[in-house]
C-alpha cells in the first residue's frame, strides 16, 4: 500500500491510495468532521453490489489505509480511537503497568466469569440471554479509558503548561465536550515529545472501565449485543473483546489481556492491507471484527489461531 497526499484546503484533504493489486484510489476527507466524503476508483464497480467480496475489502483497505495516513502525516482525528494503533498501545501498555490489586479492582468480574466458564465450582457474573445459540460463541467486552498523568515522563511541566493553555483538567479522563481540547493539546504535547527520550504513552493510565457487554449469535443466527454500564459520556480509547478463555492465574489473565490488545494492533495493520511492525507479528486473538473478517475472506491467513503453520514465522503469545 502506498499514498499521497496531492492537495489539501479549508474544505477537505484529498489522498491518493495505490492498492495492493496496484490500483489507484481517490479519496476525499471532509474538514472537520473528518469522514470519506468521495472515493473513487476505475478498477472496480461504483456499486459494492456488483462487486465481490475481495473486491470490496481492497476497497475498504484503501480507506482504512487512507485514514491511518492523514492521521500519521496531518495529525487529522481521520481514525475512530479503536481503530487507532497509537491509542491501543497506549492501553496496552497502561494495562501492563497496573499493579495487581489495581488490576482485581478492574477486572475481577471478568476474570470470575471466564473462570467459571472452566471450572464448574465458581459462579458466574453475567447471566447469558435465553436466546443464545452457543454458549462458545459469545464474546464479552469491556471498555477502556485513558487518562493522562504528567509525572510518569520526562517533560511534565512542559505538559502542564500546555494543558492549562488548551484548558485541558490532566486529573480527569477526556469528555465529548472537551475531546478537541485534547486532541490539539495531543497534538502540540508530541511535537515537545519529539526532542525527549521519554514518550507521550508513558503517561497514559488506565483510569476507568466499562461493565461487561454480549455479543453473541441468537438462535436464528442474527448477532446481538447486550451493551453493559459505561462510565463516561465519551468513545473508549480501547476495548476488550473476547470468547471465554481459560484465565489461569490473576497475573497470566492480565498478561494475557495486553496480548490480546497486541494482537488487535496487529489485526488494524492487516485490515490496512500493510504488515504490522515487526513487535506485533503476532498469532493469537485480536480484535472481534477481523476474527469475522479471517474466517469469511480467503485473502487473509488465520492469524487468529496460535497453531496456524501458515504463520510459522510469527511470534506466539
Amino acid at each position: 500500500m502506498q499514498a499521497t497526499i496531492p492537495g489539501e484546503n479549508e474544505e477537505g484533504i484529498g489522498v491518493d491510495v495505490i492498492d495492493n493489486n496496484g490500483f489507484k484510489h481517490e479519496i476525499t476527507f471532509e474538514k472537520g468532521s473528518y469522514e470519506i466524503v468521495y472515493h473513487q476508483c476505475d478498477e472496480y464497480a461504483d456499486n459494492p453490489n456488483d462487486r465481490t467480496h475481495t473486491e470490496n475489502e481492497y476497497n475498504e483497505q484503501a480507506r482504512r489505509f487512507a485514514r491511518y495516513y492523514v492521521f500519521q502525516e496531518r495529525g487529522y482525528d481521520t481514525l475512530p480511537p479503536q481503530e487507532n494503533p497509537v491509542r491501543i498501545e497506549a492501553a496496552r501498555r497502561a494495562l501492563k503497568r497496573l499493579s495487581t490489586s489495581t488490576f482485581e479492582s478492574m477486572f475481577a468480574d471478568l476474570y470470575q466469569q471466564f473462570t467459571s466458564d472452566f471450572d464448574p465450582t465458581s459462579e458466574g457474573v453475567v447471566d447469558l440471554p435465553s436466546d443464545v445459540a452457543d454458549e462458545d460463541l459469545v464474546v464479552y467486552q469491556r471498555d477502556l479509558y485513558l487518562g493522562f498523568e504528567p509525572d510518569n515522563i520526562e517533560f511534565a511541566d512542559e505538559v502542564r503548561r500546555l494543558a492549562e493553555e488548551y484548558s485541558v483538567d490532566l486529573t480527569a479522563p477526556a469528555t465529548e465536550s472537551s475531546a478537541e481540547a485534547w486532541r490539539q493539546f495531543g497534538q502540540t504535547a508530541a511535537e515537545v515529545a519529539v526532542d525527549s527520550e521519554d514518550s507521550l504513552l508513558s503517561g497514559m493510565e488506565l483510569t476507568a472501565v466499562s461493565g461487561i457487554h454480549l455479543v453473541y449469535p441468537d438462535t436464528s443466527k442474527t448477532e446481538q449485543r447486550v451493551p453493559a454500564e459505561t462510565p463516561l459520556a465519551r468513545e473508549p480509547d480501547a476495548r476488550i473483546e473476547l470468547p471465554s478463555v481459560d484465565p489461569g492465574s490473576l497475573d497470566r489473565f492480565q498478561a494475557f489481556l495486553a496480548f490480546h490488545l497486541r494482537c488487535q494492533i496487529r489485526d488494524l495493520f492487516i485490515g490496512m492491507g500493510v504488515e504490522p511492525p515487526e513487535a506485533f507479528r503476532v498469532r493469537g486473538p485480536g480484535r472481534y471484527s477481523s476474527t469475522m473478517r479471517y474466517r469469511l475472506l480467503d485473502m487473509y491467513d488465520e492469524y487468529y489461531h496460535l497453531d496456524d503453520p501458515a504463520l510459522d514465522r510469527w511470534a506466539e503469545a
